[in-house]
């Protein structure tokens, strides 16, 4: 078994560590991306607590799987309004 799948293996049963995040920003340069998810609340600093390096094609795809995940999600519970709870207005 390689090491990474050795790796992969080990942290099977591990549990996940999950944090909320209702603040993105995306930066990139020519060879990769970089995501910071983050908690703003009332106008505290940003925490960011993840950050995701991805190369351009990676989130090409994962932008691809997103918007089919949404178009799913609207079919069950209707269109996401971005001025509602966690939009933009």
């Amino acid at each position: 078994m390689d090491p990474y799948a050795a790796e992969l293996a080990a942290a099977a049963g591990a549990p996940q560590e999950r944090r909320y995040a209702n603040h993105l920003r995306v930066g990139f340069n020519r060879l990769e991306f970089l995501l910071d998810f983050a908690q703003v609340y009332d106008g505290s600093a940003e925490f960011v607590h993840a950050q995701l390096v991805a190369a351009p094609a990676h989130v090409k795809q994962f932008a691809s799987l997103m918007q089919g995940c949404i178009n799913d999600y609207e079919t069950r519970y209707g269109v996401i309004a971005l001025d509602g709870p966690g939009g933009e207005g």
